[in-house]
């Protein structure tokens, strides 16, 4: 079976990427996944320097990478990089899925380098502020987290979505989040490596 990768992308911070990789890998927990929180080293030389890639082994509410693995994730790297070396990050997530995990990555600028499985982008209509880079993952964009708005305007973003024939969730409301957890079901079927095949690292 494939492993596959995922990418969450979003228009700005506070969005609620985080909170839908952890909703995705509580609901696939018989499945073995590495996620990867891809961000900004404003301090490094752009070319000189490769990315700088933790590995969190700490689960905990207070870190990007903690709650990855509290929601159960196998590994959970932060990948720290200038623009210029994102092709050097892009090699690292395809070094994880040949290693034989399934890989869901929190970055709207790695898309530029990869071609992931299935792109989700969070939207809080409430936050103004929309990063440079949400052109690029906009424009690769398989389905839309709707998120920070009351149940009325979740409803209507998520109709709107679907008369222009694009995909959209509203997690939280009513059975939005069962129905954007279906959908993945459909979107990424049995392709998954099994947690019972893991092996120790």
């Amino acid at each position: 079976m494939r492993p596959v990768v995922m990418v969450v992308a979003g228009h700005s911070r506070g969005v609620g990427k985080t909170t839908t990789i952890e909703e995705i890998l509580r609901d696939r927990a018989d499945e073995r996944w590495a996620a990867v929180k891809v961000s900004a080293h404003r301090h490094a030389q752009p070319h000189e320097s490769p990315p700088m890639i933790e590995r969190d082994r700490c689960p905990d509410t207070r870190t990007q990478t903690g709650r990855y693995l509290r929601a159960g994730a196998e590994r959970a790297f932060l990948c720290r990089t200038p623009a210029a070396q994102l092709p050097a990050a892009a090699a690292f997530i395809g070094e994880l899925r040949d290693d034989g995990v399934n890989v869901i990555v929190e970055s709207n600028r790695i898309i530029d380098f990869i071609r992931p499985d299935l792109v989700l982008f969070a939207v809080a209509p409430r936050i103004a502020d929309w990063k440079a880079s949400s052109g690029v993952a906009l424009a690769r964009t398989d389905a839309f987290v709707i998120r920070d708005v009351s149940e009325a305007e979740a409803y209507e973003a998520v109709q709107a979505l679907a008369a222009k024939g694009r995909s959209g969730f509203a997690p939280g409301h009513g059975d939005e989040t069962t129905r954007l957890l279906a959908w993945l079901a459909v979107r990424l079927p049995a392709t998954s490596p099994w947690r019972e095949h893991a092996e120790v690292h």
